[in-house]
């Protein structure tokens, strides 16, 4: 190796140690009085809308850069908002069910600054209201007042669902989600299901043998519909905000007379 080859090594030898010297300097010898210390504001979780956070004045700092999370921001499924920017210091947005993590950094001309650890807080879900004044007629037409939500100041009717009944308790899962409706004919389903029933196949079978009652319970319930997850406006708030209401019952006593008239049997 020729001498001038070692001084050209030497020289670059000599530039790595000063960068990895400088470079992890640069971040411990930053100005932390220039990081601010938010924290998040008193929150009704019964009626808020919105999850306010406060954080403390810097020092020549033009404004604050911030971002929120819904889920914890170390978990690959959180959503991270884009950066933000408010000359004020506090912000509020959405309330969002589970864990809500919040940063921030100073805007200071001329300066590199960064962000604060993020805080985080528990937030519970809403939990939608359930179906009022259900009922199941004789011809087996399953009805109920419409349900509603909180959207921000405003509310709107929900637009899902869910229902199923059971025939002396067992339970037949036919109602996935159904968009804007508050009535289901169940006749087809619930004679369907009645006709391989094995009290009733006893008494077609056996007539003399007399009718035994047969208990038709429903329900119906106001759903978080995930459908609604991908859009904007109040149904992504509904999907985000609330978990789905509390089933509500009624219950209708198949007679022998109900029977008949159902299945046109004399």
């Amino acid at each position: 190796m020729t001498k001038k080859s070692k001084i050209i090594l030497i020289i670059l030898g000599v530039l790595v140690v000063l960068l990895a010297i400088a470079i992890p300097l640069g971040i411990v010898l930053a100005d932390k009085g220039t990081v601010p210390q938010p924290r998040f504001s008193d929150f009704d979780q019964e009626s808020d809308y919105f999850i306010w956070v406060k954080w403390n004045k810097i020092k020549n700092a033009d404004g604050y850069f911030y971002k929120y999370s819904y889920g914890d921001p170390e978990d690959k499924e959180a959503e991270i908002s884009k950066e933000c920017y408010t000359q004020n210091h506090s912000t509020a947005f959405e309330r969002h069910k589970g864990t809500v993590a919040f940063c921030v950094k100073a805007d200071i001309p001329g300066e590199v600054t960064e962000y604060s650890d993020w805080i985080k807080t528990e937030i519970d879900p809403w939990i939608l209201e359930s179906p009022a004044a259900v009922t199941l007629d004789e011809d087996l037409n399953l009805a109920w007042t419409p349900c509603t939500f909180k959207y921000n100041d405003k509310t709107e009717k929900i637009a899902s669902y869910k229902y199923n009944f059971a025939i002396d308790g067992e339970w037949k899962i036919i109602g996935d989600i159904t968009e804007s409706t508050t009535s289901v004919d169940l006749f087809d389903p619930i004679v369907e299901s009645l006709y391989n029933y094995e009290k009733v196949m006893e008494y077609i079978l056996h007539p003399e043998n007399g009718w035994e009652d047969v208990e038709i319970k429903v329900r119906v319930k106001a759903v978080n519909s995930k459908w609604f997850t991908s859009t904007s406006g109040s149904y992504a708030s509904l999907a985000k905000i609330y978990d789905d209401s509390e089933y509500a019952y009624q219950t209708l006593t198949i007679t022998e007379d109900i029977y008949k008239s159902l299945t046109g049997r004399s």
